[in-house]
């Protein structure tokens, strides 16, 4: 009987993992970047226009 789990088939699951938690970081770094820069423009706004 043949394993369940074939050299290659683990290989490309790890593959594929390894593919989506790059990609789980870079949008989570771009999620962050867009909320750091969102938060750059409202202090400007904030200095620009004093209350």
């Amino acid at each position: 009987m043949a394993p369940l789990t074939s050299p290659p088939l683990a290989a490309a699951t790890a593959v594929a993992t390894a593919t989506a938690a790059a990609d789980a970081t870079a949008a989570a770094t771009a999620t962050a970047t867009a909320a750091t820069a969102a938060a750059k423009d409202k202090a400007i706004d904030l200095q620009a226009c004093p209350a």
